[in-house]
């Protein structure tokens, strides 16, 4: 299964969405990326852990800032 840099996915999906391709499986062939993973992309509204996030003690705001604090 490939893996992508989620830096190589959020620059094909700004890609995409500021219409530089006229179709998500041109844009995908030229990131060298699958096509399911693009496209799953551009249909998920959020994530999981933002989703959730009002359910969780901390805030993901809050987790970076004690994260940098820490480190």
């Amino acid at each position: 299964m490939p893996t992508y840099s989620e830096g190589v996915l959020t620059d094909a999906l700004a890609a995409y969405q500021n219409s530089e391709f006229t179709s998500i499986r041109k844009c995908a062939y030229a990131f060298n990326i699958l096509y399911l993973t693009l496209a799953l992309q551009l249909t998920t509204r959020t994530s999981c852990s933002k989703s959730h996030e009002l359910q969780q003690i901390l805030l993901t705001t809050e987790e970076e800032t004690l994260l940098k604090a820490i480190i």
